[in-house]
């Protein structure tokens, strides 16, 4: 594959600057930190009467976190596009025999394998903090409903975000969007409050990313059986309440949504991310 080098260069220089996998994973940290610190405790209040919900709202956090990784961690990847255009070095790739496709290519591989690791990395630790302290049950296919789930989410991310930046050329103006987009994907994902806590307007923008659709199946494959076992002495209205209030499924109008609803919106958010990426590159070469 022509872009082979070009991948292995921009890994090399994302893994060497530590600093850059710091940032990446900042996000993460700081949702993590959130969530020990203040929400924890606030949403085990809210939710005392369900039994084991502390267990229910670990499942729920290590959702968000996956969710936010697959968003941070591909935005940072694409730095070194930026740098490349504000150095010039992606105009020495125009004159070499590399076609323009192979270098965008390049970028969004780069994207994918960070993007795809650092997710892992939360997985393996989240899942291991669920089992030891949680007893957490962890099955091969629970396991590959989540690689397979992460590798659609870092695909959405890289797509999502492919689209915002595919036009900056400044580091400056790169910094911004990544200190606006690690801002609002807590939001996106649900995680900084509860999406059944926000007015109805919020609700409807936040439905509008898909980022909040990896989010959901996230929470779908993680909690369900978490849940099953918590309302199992409890009336189904309590349990819808409680997967619209903690976004396990969204309603869009009066329609629940399903897993393979979501499932189309993030793939469909994904072509069609990427296909205007693809025609914005075209365009230019005219």
């Amino acid at each position: 594959m022509m872009a082979n080098p070009l991948i292995r260069r921009n890994l090399l220089l994302f893994f060497r600057d530590r600093s850059a996998l710091f940032f990446a994973m900042l996000g993460v940290f700081v949702v993590l930190l959130l969530y020990v610190i203040f929400l924890r405790e606030t949403m085990r209040v809210n939710w005392a009467t369900v039994p084991a919900a502390g267990e229910l709202l670990d499942c729920w956090i290590l959702a968000g976190m996956l969710a936010i990784t697959g968003v941070s961690t591909t935005l940072s990847a694409y730095e070194q596009m930026i740098n490349d255009r504000a150095t010039g070095i992606i105009k020495d790739f125009s004159v070499s025999p590399l076609k323009q496709r192979w270098v965008l290519l390049s970028y969004i591989s780069t994207a994918v394998v960070i993007g795809f690791l650092c997710t892992v990395f939360v997985l393996v630790l989240g899942l291991a903090y669920l089992s030891f302290v949680n007893g957490f049950s962890i099955t091969m296919l629970l396991v590959m409903q989540l690689l397979g789930l992460s590798l659609l989410s870092v695909l959405s991310g890289a797509s999502l975000n492919l689209v915002i930046v595919n036009s900056v050329r400044s580091y400056n103006v790169f910094n911004s969007i990544a200190t606006m987009v690690g801002t609002l994907s807590g939001f996106i994902a649900g995680v900084y409050v509860p999406l059944g806590s926000l007015p109805t307007v919020a609700q409807t923008v936040i439905k509008c990313f898909p980022t909040s659709y990896v989010a959901a199946l996230y929470r779908r494959v993680l909690m369900t059986d978490e849940v099953n076992n918590s309302f199992i002495n409890e009336t189904v209205a309590q349990r819808n309440d409680f997967e619209i209030q903690m976004g396990i499924g969204y309603e869009l109008g009066r329609f629940p949504t399903t897993t393979w609803l979501e499932l189309s919106v993030v793939v469909g958010a994904i072509v069609v991310c990427f296909g205007v990426a693809l025609m914005k590159q075209q365009a230019e070469k005219r």
